[in-house]
C-alpha cells in the first residue's frame, strides 16, 4: 500500500513538470472532525504545520507536524499543551517557531499574553510561557474587556504585540503595542490613546514594516448617525512612535468615496495605500485608486486613479443585465458599479510597483417557515470574481483585470471557496475550485461562469497564471477531487516568495493531505 501511495504522489508531480512548476501532494493522513490547520512555512527542507483538533466530551488535542519538503510525509509531530481559547497565533520568526498564548488571571483582574520558542530542528521547547505583554481589564457594565493580536512583520524577523486597552464607553479608545526583534528584544513599547471618542473613530488594520515601524488603520466620522452617513468621512493609518505619539497619514481622495483600502511599506520604507473608490451617494465600486505617501513629510508623493469602463464592470452579466445598464448609461446616469468586493492582497513589487486584488464575497440569508411555524434558516456563502490591479513604480496603472469566479455553499463559512494567491517573478497565481464544464463550456476571460463544484465528476482545481508584466492570463487544469480522493482548501495556504512555493492543503470529511507547488 505504501509503494502504491508513493508511487501516486510521483504521478502527480511529474504530470506538471510540462508546465513549467512541480505539483505534488504527500500521502493521506487522518484528519479530526472538527479542528483548525495553519501551514506555518519551510525551514532546512522542512515544512511545518499546526493543527487543533477537537474530539468528544470536550478534548482538545494541538500538534506542530514537521514534514519533509520531498516526500511530504510527516517525520515528526510535537502534542503541545495549550486550549484553543488561548490560542493566539504560530509563527516561524527569526528561525524559530514561536507559539503564543493569553491567559486571563480573574483574581487580578489581568490578561496576560504568552509565547514559546520550540526549537525547529528537534521540535524541543527552548523558552516556556514567557510574558511579553499583559492590562488590566475592568468589570464593568460599558466597559471594553480588551484582547491581544499578534502581527508579524513581512520577513519575519520582528513581530509586534497589539492589544486593545479597556476604557469607557463615551470616551477615546485606547490601545497598547510593543514590538520586538527576532531576539525578542523590545523595539518599542507605548499605550496610545486615540484623538477622537471611540464612537467617532473606529481603528483598523494593523501592519509591521521590516524595518519594525508599527502602523494601524482608523476610520473617523463626524457624527453618529443611525440611518444615515454622516457628513464627513476621514481615513487615516497612524504610525505609532515613542512616548504613544500618533503621526497621522490622511488618505484624502478629495471628492471620491473611499470603498475599502489595504495598505503596507516599500522597499524604501515609503507608505504604498490602494484600493476603491466609488460615487457619492451611490453604492458600489466605480474604480481603483493608488496613493504613495513619503515616510518623512508624510505627504501624498502620487496619486493615481482608474475609473473602471462598463465593460469591465459588467463582464459575466447575463445580457439582459448588460442591456439594461448600458442603457442607464445613455441615458446619463452613471455606469454600473461594483459590489461587495472585499480587498484580499496589496503586495509591494522589488522594481517599486505594487499588486492589488479583491474577491467579491457576501453572504444571503434565507428563513424559511413551515406550516406549524417552525423556521429554518439556510446562510448561502458567495465567493465570486478576482479583481486584479498592477500599479508601476510611477504609480499609474498598468493594467487590470478580472478573473471569472462563481462559488456558492450553505451553511459551512465557504469552507472550500476563496483562493489561494502567490507572486512569483513574473507571475501572478490564483487556485481555487472550479467546475469542468468551465474548461468544456466557459471561458476564463468571458461568457458563462459555472458553479463550482465538488462533485467527483465535476470538480477541478484550477489554477490563473496572470503576467505580471501586461495582465494577460491563462487558466489551467490542477488536479480534481477524483485524483486526490480530498478537495483543495484554498484559504488553508501558505505562500513563500523566496523560495517561490505554494503550499496548500486539501481535506474530505476525516481525510486531509498537505501539498505544494514549486514554481520556475
Amino acid at each position: 500500500m505504501k509503494k502504491y501511495i508513493c508511487a501516486f504522489i510521483l504521478l502527480i508531480s511529474y504530470s506538471f513538470l510540462s508546465l513549467g512548476y512541480e505539483v505534488k501532494f504527500g500521502p493521506t493522513e487522518q484528519a479530526g472532525k472538527r479542528g483548525k490547520t495553519l501551514i506555518i512555512g519551510e525551514f532546512n527542507g522542512n515544512i511545518y504545520v499546526y493543527k487543533y483538533k477537537s474530539l468528544p466530551l470536550g478534548v482538545e488535542k494541538h500538534y506542530i507536524h514537521k514534514y519533509n519538503a520531498n516526500s511530504l510525509e510527516t517525520i515528526e509531530q510535537k502534542e503541545i499543551d495549550i486550549k484553543a481559547k488561548n490560542f493566539e497565533g504560530i509563527y516561524l520568526i527569526n528561525d524559530k517557531l514561536v507559539i503564543f498564548e493569553r491567559e486571563k488571571d480573574i483574581k487580578n483582574n489581568l490578561q496576560k499574553l504568552f509565547y514559546h520558542i520550540y526549537n525547529p530542528n528537534t521540535l524541543s521547547i527552548e523558552k516556556s510561557s514567557i510574558k511579553i505583554a499583559e492590562f488590566e481589564f475592568e468589570r464593568k457594565l460599558f466597559s471594553s474587556k480588551g484582547g491581544f493580536n499578534v502581527v508579524p512583520s513581512e520577513n519575519r524577523t520582528k513581530f509586534a504585540v497589539y492589544y486593545d486597552l479597556p476604557y469607557n464607553k463615551g470616551e477615546a479608545e485606547k490601545f497598547g503595542v510593543a514590538v520586538f526583534s527576532g531576539d525578542f528584544d523590545v523595539i518599542l513599547d507605548a499605550s496610545v490613546t486615540l484623538p477622537s471618542p471611540d464612537e467617532l473613530m473606529s481603528l483598523g488594520n494593523p501592519y509591521l514594516s521590516n524595518d519594525g515601524r508599527f502602523y494601524i488603520s482608523a476610520t473617523e466620522v463626524s457624527e453618529k448617525r443611525l440611518f444615515r452617513l454622516p457628513s464627513e468621512i476621514k481615513h487615516h493609518i497612524f504610525e505609532v512612535s515613542e512616548g504613544g505619539k500618533l503621526n497621522d497619514y490622511l488618505i484624502d481622495l478629495q471628492e471620491k468615496y473611499i470603498y475599502d483600502y489595504t495598505y503596507e511599506t516599500n522597499p524604501e520604507g515609503n507608505l504604498v495605500c490602494s484600493g476603491f473608490y466609488g460615487e457619492p451617494k451611490r453604492d458600489g465600486v466605480a474604480g481603483g485608486f493608488f496613493l504613495r505617501i513619503n515616510k518623512v513629510s508624510r505627504a501624498i508623493e502620487e496619486a493615481s486613479f482608474k475609473d473602471f469602463p462598463l465593460e469591465f464592470i459588467t463582464a459575466g452579466w447575463s445580457d439582459r443585465s448588460k442591456k439594461k445598464a448600458k442603457k442607464r448609461k445613455d441615458k446619463g446616469k452613471g455606469n454600473p458599479t461594483l459590489y461587495s468586493y472585499d480587498i484580499r492582497n496589496v503586495v509591494a513589487l522589488d522594481d517599486g510597483g505594487a499588486i492589488l486584488t479583491a474577491e467579491q464575497y457576501y453572504v444571503r440569508v434565507v428563513t424559511y417557515r413551515d406550516a406549524n411555524g417552525n423556521t429554518r434558516t439556510t446562510y448561502y456563502y458567495y465567493y465570486n470574481d478576482i479583481i486584479v490591479m498592477k500599479l508601476n513604480n510611477s504609480g499609474k496603472f498598468d493594467w487590470y483585470a478580472k478573473i471569472p469566479k462563481f462559488q456558492v455553499s450553505t451553511n459551512d463559512g465557504g469552507y472550500y471557496s476563496s483562493y489561494s494567491f502567490h507572486v512569483g517573478k513574473e507571475k501572478l497565481y490564483f487556485m481555487f475550485n472550479d467546475n469542468i464544464k468551465n474548461f468544456e463550456k466557459g471561458d476564463v476571460v468571458g461568457g458563462k461562469t459555472y458553479a463550482a463544484n465538488l462533485g467527483n465528476q465535476k470538480n477541478v482545481t484550477s489554477l490563473v497564471e496572470m503576467n505580471i508584466s501586461d495582465g494577460k492570463m491563462n487558466k489551467k487544469k490542477l488536479f480534481s477531487k477524483s485524483e486526490l480522493k480530498t478537495i483543495a482548501v484554498p484559504k488553508v495556504y501558505h505562500s513563500d516568495r523566496q523560495l517561490n512555493t505554494l503550499y496548500i492543503f486539501s481535506k474530505k470529511k476525516r481525510k486531509e493531505r498537505l501539498g505544494l507547488i514549486r514554481f520556475q
